[in-house]
């Protein structure tokens, strides 16, 4: 049965039609339900990953160059929306400036060589403009004609991880600062005893290097008395009956002596719980027991002192009011030993005229002025034999944390008959200035401070100049040129308490002539070994003083008159270096002839000639060429003396360098191997020193051993001052480097250490070992020549050390 087709204009098509367009509607709709529910999920999973990784999720769309950023940069960096902008520009303005190159660059790189993951890290500026280290990782999405649309990826704080690193890498640093600068001796061992590793101070305790150390035990350096008593402190560290244990005991250094350490040991274990290291402190406390012993000597000869000088001590205690004297103290006061005293009694002790003062000064003292030091002379009156005694005392006030005075305490000394030293060297002083007048020269003292108290009158009848006294001072009539030497020498004097010795010019107020003096100043010194006085005198020396000028301007002349003869002598060494060239010249051109025709001859009538005759032409032709070189090394060696090329900086790294690579072939045809240490850079002539190491290299590879392994070692080192006093030739200030170039050939007799650098001496037969003698002499002359020296050491078949000393400038 064939179904009725409806038409398509009838009102039933339309109806189906309707139907057909809601049953479709109806499943977009199902659809996009299902679209958006699974577009629901996926943003709150990404905002529940968001939250758990805490990172700030960002956006960029390349093709608009539009940024978006996820909160966690506000919960990351304190950042808000609204200061973002477009995302892009905000982003590059904050990365750190010194990052902000390599990151762009990095980040283009990526996208421009179509490659999809990117990461770095850098440092990004907070909201509160401080700077965090972030971990920033993109990934790059393509279009299907492959081409970069967007970019998403996600920044993380990693400043707390960065930081921590730095921390750590400080932390390490400064634990291997601290051990190896650590005045203390560090030591690593492993159970057995066996050094591992020591700190600088260790070695330097015991007079070995680190290396020799190294290879010792501990039982190795104690002293024999002691290694029962370390086996047992072992014993119990490794067993864990003693955690820690320190102790005082002898050591043996390197030279033999005695030593004494105090040293603390503990034992670190590993994971396991079984003894890892013994870990070693040791303090050297040698010179802290003999200080201890020296002080003990010092107490004793102390109390010897204070008896032998009669030195009353006493003691005063502000608190309780309490004071104390010994009994020479209450001799100065003549008092008896049994008699009581109190600051009451004190001061009635005290003469009357200096009661006041001395009350005053203590007073002063315990209250903590001037640092709460005392420091007076005074009289007291004997309370029973009213004897009048002249003291000294000296005392100081302290406090303790509060600022309160708990303790004032003091010497005191009898200086009576110091006083009455005192005045008679007052009669001794008027007795020198009935000398002083007395004597042709002028005489003159002053206090301790340099202000002139006394003038003899020979110093009004050469100058003119009658002195004050107030604010006197040689200045004023003293030569303007004199001044500037004169007194910076005279303060300098006075500050060191020395005497003065200087010749100047003295001015006549009347005729304004100058005329010259030797003055000599002197300090007098007092009973406590300070200058109390200067005295001066001052001879007229002005007519032999003419006489030494005069002498001095003909000096002057006879110099000038040197440098002449000095001029025509580097005139004369111009001529005959140019003479050495043309003569050298004039030397090879028929020795260039010989070698020519003795060729051509042997060339041509080869055949002709018999066996020996060819011989004597190749013995004709060796000679010529040896002639020919000899004459080159001898012009060479004159030139030398008269190079007139200037000193520069020559590294000596790149000059055996070039060398080496010349000697390349050789070197490897004979096996010699080369070890070079780092070398200098010094003020130099580059050709000389590069024909300096041309002659030491061709001389090592000359006597190197036949069929066995031979080696050049160059090594360098500053050269300390203890060594640079070993060469007395050493006139260059600064620096001054050791370079050692050692091989292991043949080697001579020490014998002849010198002989080799004679020019034409040769230690060897010409048919053993070419050469004319002239290396070594050149060698030497252009390390003279550079202000140096250089000495060989050497011993048969065990090789030859050749030491030169270069200036580090010129």
């Amino acid at each position: 049965m064939t179904p009725d087709i409806i038409p398509p204009e009838s009102d039933a098509a339309k109806a189906i039609l309707q139907v057909d367009m809601l049953k479709q509607l109806s499943l977009a709709e199902q659809q996009r339900h299902a679209l958006q529910h699974e577009l629901d999920t996926l943003k709150e999973r990404f905002r529940y990953l968001h939250q758990a990784t805490q990172d700030a999720v960002w956006e960029w769309d390349l093709l608009k160059n539009v940024g978006w950023y996820g909160d966690g940069l506000h919960q990351l960096f304190g950042y808000t929306p609204e200061t973002l902008g477009d995302g892009i520009q905000f982003w590059y303005n904050s990365i750190h400036p010194s990052d902000k190159d390599r990151v762009l660059n990095g980040i283009h790189a990526v996208i421009d060589s179509g490659e999809k993951n990117w990461r770095d890290r850098y440092r990004f500026k907070r909201a509160d403009d401080s700077y965090a280290w972030v971990l920033d990782r993109g990934y790059v999405i393509h279009d299907a004609a492959g081409v970069a649309v967007k970019m998403i990826g996600s920044m993380q704080d990693v400043t707390v991880e960065i930081e921590a690193k730095e921390a750590l890498r400080e932390s390490e640093e400064k634990f291997r600062g601290a051990f190896d600068q650590l005045a203390v001796g560090i030591s690593i061992a492993d159970p057995s005893g066996n050094f591992l590793s020591v700190n600088k101070a260790y070695p330097n305790i015991f007079g070995y290097s680190e290396a020799e150390l190294t290879s010792k035990k501990i039982s190795d350096l104690s002293h024999p008395d002691e290694l029962e008593g370390d086996r047992r402190i072992i014993q119990d560290l490794l067993s864990g009956r003693q955690q820690m244990v320190a102790r005082e005991k002898r050591y043996i250094h390197q030279s033999g002596k005695i030593i004494w350490g105090r040293v603390f040991g503990t034992v670190i274990y590993d994971a396991y719980g079984k003894p890892k290291y013994i870990v070693g402190v040791l303090e050297d406390i040698t010179e802290q027991r003999q200080v201890v012993q020296a002080l003990r000597a010092n107490e004793e000869r102390l109390r010897l002192v204070i008896d032998a000088a009669k030195i009353g001590t006493w003691n005063y205690d502000p608190l309780t009011g309490i004071v104390m004297w010994d009994d020479r103290c209450k001799a100065m006061f003549g008092m008896r030993p049994e008699d009581p005293i109190d600051y009451a009694e004190f001061l009635l002790r005290v003469h009357p005229e200096d009661r006041e003062r001395a009350d005053r000064a203590n007073q002063n003292a315990i209250k903590g002025l001037d640092n709460g030091e005392y420091d007076l002379e005074y009289r007291t009156i004997g309370k029973y034999d009213q004897k009048i005694r002249w003291v000294r005392a000296k005392g100081r006030s302290y406090k303790d944390e509060t600022g309160t005075t708990v303790l004032y305490t003091g010497t005191t000394i009898d200086i009576t008959e110091e006083k009455e030293r005192t005045q008679k060297l007052q009669e001794q002083e008027e007795r020198f200035r009935l000398l002083a007048t007395s004597i042709p020269q002028i005489v003159w003292t002053t206090d301790e401070h340099g202000i002139v108290d006394y003038m003899s009158e020979k110093w009004v009848q050469y100058t003119g100049h009658v002195p004050t006294y107030e604010k006197f001072s040689f200045r004023t009539l003293m030569h303007p040129d004199d001044l500037e030497r004169v007194i910076p020498a005279w303060n300098e004097c006075m500050r060191k308490g020395i005497t003065f010795r200087m010749e100047y010019r003295l001015r006549n107020i009347h005729t304004n002539e100058y005329r010259w003096f030797d003055c000599t100043t002197a300090p007098l010194m007092g009973q406590q070994g300070k200058v109390v006085k200067w005295i001066g005198s001052a001879t007229d020396v002005h007519d032999q003083k003419m006489v030494e000028l005069h002498l001095e301007q003909k000096v002057a002349e006879r110099t000038k008159e040197l440098v002449q003869s000095n001029q025509q002598l580097e005139k004369s060494n111009a001529e005959l270096e140019q003479y050495a060239y043309v003569t050298s010249h004039d030397l090879k051109e028929p020795l260039r002839k010989i070698r020519t025709y003795s060729n051509l001859i042997t060339t041509k009538f080869h055949s002709q000639l018999a066996p020996d005759v060819q011989h004597y032409f190749t013995k004709i032709e060796s000679a010529s060429f040896r002639m020919t070189a000899l004459i080159d090394d001898l012009l060479k060696y004159s030139q030398l003396s008269t190079t007139e090329t200037p000193f520069i900086e020559v590294d000596m790294n790149e000059i055996v360098a070039r060398i080496a690579a010349e000697f390349d072939d050789t070197l490897k045809q004979k096996e010699i191997t080369i070890d070079v240490a780092p070398l200098p850079t010094l003020q130099a002539i580059p050709i000389h020193l590069h024909q300096l190491f041309l002659n030491l290299f061709s001389n090592a590879i000359k006597f190197s051993k036949q069929d066995i392994p031979n080696n050049i070692t160059i090594t360098s080192s500053l050269l300390s001052a203890e060594e640079k006093n070993s060469y007395p030739s050493l006139t260059n200030a600064g620096d001054h480097y050791k370079i050692q170039f050692k091989d292991n050939g043949i080697g001579f007799s020490q014998q002849y250490a010198e002989q080799v650098f004679n020019i034409f001496q040769r230690l060897h037969n010409r048919k053993d070992f070419e050469g004319h003698g002239i290396g070594l002499a050149l060698c030497r002359k252009i390390v003279h020549n550079h202000h140096g020296v250089i000495s060989v050491t050497s011993e048969e078949q065990k090789g030859a050390t050749f030491t030169i000393i270069l200036p580090s400038g010129q």
